[in-house]
């Protein structure tokens, strides 16, 4: 059988966003008031494979297209929107990836994006490299539930787009 720990998420290069997505999808797939997200602006800097993949190939086998193309066909797409795709295991339902829909000329473009839940942890339970990706903004902040008085820019929607205060702005109800 099949798990979310059989897939491997292949993240290259450097990401472009580490942030806190307070939209009401996110709230709602992740289960929590926030979800914290690694983004990625080059949606081939994500690779989906089965850990088989890599033990057959090695870890830094490079991912084809049609492989990535079967592993995703294997996975559950759940169309959250118009404009996301956001991919889960099959058997025990973990988040696994979001896949950005946008066409290249409607910011912030394609992009992939990963929960840092699903990654790997240490003894303390920490995601290894956490110091990397910490977040480093809050996104689709006027959606919130609670204030976040952290010191991170807060945006309307995506990172660099519409910056909002910290409090200004009325959180969402919990209703």
């Amino acid at each position: 059988m099949s798990t979310a720990e059989d897939k491997v998420i292949k993240v290259y290069g450097r990401c472009a966003c580490e942030a806190l997505c307070h939209c009401t999808i996110c709230r709602k797939c992740s289960g929590a008031p926030v979800s914290h997200l690694i983004g990625f602006a080059n949606p081939r800097c994500v690779s989906v494979a089965p850990s088989s993949f890599f033990e057959a190939n090695g870890r830094d086998a490079d991912v084809s297209a049609a492989d990535e193309e079967a592993t995703f066909a294997a996975l559950i797409c759940h169309k959250t929107s118009e404009t996301m795709c956001r991919y889960s295991c099959p058997h025990c339902g973990s988040s696994l990836v979001n896949v950005s829909l946008l066409p290249e000329s409607a910011p912030p473009g394609p992009f992939r994006d990963l929960p840092t839940g699903i990654l790997e942890h240490d003894d303390n339970g920490k995601p290894i490299g956490y110091a990397d990706f910490a977040p480093q903004a809050h996104m689709f902040y006027t959606r919130r539930l609670a204030d976040h008085l952290d010191g991170l820019p807060k945006f309307g929607t995506y990172p660099g787009t519409d910056l909002v205060p910290e409090t200004d702005a009325e959180p969402e109800s919990a209703a």
